[in-house]
């Protein structure tokens, strides 16, 4: 079937009025924070002649997401003439990759709003100059002084931050990667459609000619994907980071486009920490309790919930998480030690309890039955869940005796080493990708039949594949893959925004790999493996309905497709995954199986 690809001049107004983006909600980094930039020599890089004539004005060329591209230095792209070509759902998020250069300082680089039409509808494309940040491009430990961020000798530049910038100064010799994104409507008719994007400064243009196909598939909004994403947030960084008071108005008006980004990729837990440090003081930004514990003069409990009830409240009303798991950190910290306020000592106290010891179910008892209370007040005891990370059984298992006794209303979700007769049991139970094999598809299935959840994670381990800074792109989405080949639930990850002093100079922190304490950047900065992971995201979502649509009317050709993208998914094990070089590849055939399967299944809009 051939379209009509005429600009609609309404569709296209339309569709730039999307573009707009909400520049009153993000910021660029404040004045006290650098950012790091890469040097150049000056002089044009020696770059593919078969793409850029050296010594030239502004030029550019098509890339590929799968590539983190050098700020100087040769590059192997296609020519600009050649354009995109790209393919999608309805509903669906598509991107891809240009780089321009020039020999010769080009002022105003920029970018000019795009659309690609088809007839009446039409679809915007949104551009963002990739910013570079400093990271260990090995993998190796990285220790730096206390924390500060020192010795950057060590370090390379990784082209990661998709900025907010919309202007810059293009360097002689400096490779800038631009990264396109097309948020393809859920209402978008299907068929070819078709625009051109121009690269622009006061001196030079670069077009590039833009096709993308939407097929008759469409995805639903991403509130209603069914992939269990865990991405635990830090809403302290971004107070520390842009100094403003911790819980102030100022500090929600800066949380709420970073977190709708965040429930823009299926975000279905919300973070909540119970006392002071939960997790032992393992990264930047120390953790304050959202739950304030009052031991009064009489030695009667008291409990503050205020601080939990607004961070809750943020997410589920403005951000638009009310359906999201209230995952509440944790009966079993590292360091064994509980923070409250002693009104008859008028001190701060730190206690050392061991689950398991009368005065552990003692302590929690008080805790456990009043805040059960307040969570049935607040509507919210279904969706809340007592949650763990990577304890060993032997204190999971005196925790668990004394949440049964006081609260056994309260589920339980637990991170996990290795699954053990003990944690199988546990409501949400995550075990990480080098174990997650402990689990056996049966029963996977058994707990997902009675509602529990199960799900994998990676942390700073293992060193493929991973989401660091230094990892090839593709590894992010090969995560979501993943999930759907081996029959779990979504993905668990620690850290979304648990910034380092200066993100914008460098991701090291400490000996954690770079990149490894957070997957986007201050001022609502995406980041290109965010934007990977949500792709897996995607594709699981696109698998999960291809299954069901087939399903529910079946034929031999569907059912050949299927066995065609099931082919493909068995290479989607944690034996090939832990090797290099293999997960862009398996990306791909995954991704064209997909789209055949689409065709077979829901027809070829092209015909």
């Amino acid at each position: 079937m051939k379209h009509d690809t005429k600009p609609c001049l309404a569709s296209i107004i339309a569709a730039l009025a999307l573009l707009a983006n909400p520049v009153a909600e993000v910021s660029a980094a404040p004045a006290w924070h650098p950012s790091y930039e890469p040097t150049v020599s000056g002089t044009a890089s020696n770059t593919s002649a078969a793409v850029f004539e050296p010594g030239g004005g502004l030029q550019g060329g098509v890339g590929n997401t799968d590539n983190r591209y050098a700020p100087t230095g040769p590059l192997a792209l296609a020519p600009a003439t050649g354009g995109i070509k790209l393919c999608a759902w309805r509903g669906e998020r598509v991107s891809a990759q240009i780089v321009v250069t020039a020999g010769a300082t080009q002022a105003n680089l920029r970018v000019e709003s795009a659309v690609l039409c088809n007839g009446a509808s039409a679809i915007p494309v949104q551009a963002n100059f990739v910013r570079y940040t400093l990271g260990n491009v090995t993998g190796d430990e990285w220790k730096n002084t206390g924390g500060v961020q020192t010795n950057f000798a060590k370090l390379q530049p990784l082209g990661d931050i998709l900025d907010t910038e919309t202007r810059l100064t293009l360097l002689p010799g400096a490779n800038r990667p631009i990264w396109l994104t097309m948020d393809v409507p859920a209402n978008a008719a299907s068929g070819n459609y078709a625009g051109t994007l121009t690269v622009r400064t006061d001196s030079g243009t670069v077009a590039f000619p833009v096709a993308l196909e939407v097929l008759a598939a469409t995805l639903p909004a991403p509130k209603e994907w069914q992939f269990h994403l865990d991405l635990w947030q830090q809403p302290e960084a971004v107070a520390r980071y842009h100094r403003v008071p911790l819980w102030s108005p100022e500090h929600f008006a800066l949380l709420k486009p970073l977190m709708k980004h965040l429930a823009d990729a299926g975000q279905k837990t919300i973070t909540c920490s119970l006392y002071h440090e939960p997790w032992g003081a393992q990264i930047y930004d120390w953790i304050p309790g959202m739950v304030e514990w009052i031991k009064k003069a009489d030695g009667s409990w008291a409990y503050d919930y205020s601080v939990f009830d607004r961070w809750v409240t943020f997410m589920s009303d403005e951000v638009g998480m009310s359906q999201a798991r209230i995952h509440c950190y944790s009966m079993v910290p590292w360091s064994l030690k509980f923070r409250y306020t002693d009104e008859a000592k008028q001190a701060t106290v730190d206690v050392e309890l061991r689950p398991g010891t009368p005065e552990y179910s003692e302590y929690w008892g008080h805790f456990l039955k009043d805040f059960t209370r307040h969570l049935a007040s607040k509507g919210w005891l279904e969706r809340a869940r007592i949650s763990m990370d990577e304890r060993p059984d032997a204190l999971m298992r005196g925790a668990l005796a004394t949440l049964a006794k006081h609260a056994p209303e309260l589920k339980v979700a637990s991170a996990i080493n290795h699954p053990s007769q003990l944690t199988r049991e546990v409501d949400d139970v995550s075990p990480s990708i080098s174990t997650s094999r402990e689990f056996t598809p049966d029963e996977l299935a058994a707990r997902r039949k009675v509602g529990k959840r199960t799900t994998f994670y990676v942390c700073c381990g293992p060193n493929r594949p991973n989401t660091f800074t230094f990892s090839p792109p593709a590894e992010a989405e090969w995560l979501g893959l993943f999930a759907a080949a081996n029959g779990f639930d979504g993905f668990l990850r620690w850290a979304y925004c648990s910034w380092v002093e200066d993100p914008l100079v460098s991701t090291d922190y400490t000996k954690w790999p770079t990149g490894d304490c957070f997957l986007v950047y201050p001022g609502n900065r995406s980041s290109v493996r965010f934007e990977r992971l949500r792709d897996g995201i995607e594709d699981f979502e696109k698998i999960r309905l291809l299954r069901e649509w087939a399903t529910a009317a079946p034929s031999l050709e569907k059912q050949a497709a299927l066995a065609r993208l099931d082919a493909v998914l068995k290479d989607f094990s944690w034996p090939r995954g832990s090797q290099a070089g293999v997960h862009t590849e398996d990306v791909r055939r995954a991704v064209e199986a997909i789209t055949a399967a689409t065709r077979v299944i829901k027809g070829d809009a092209t015909k």
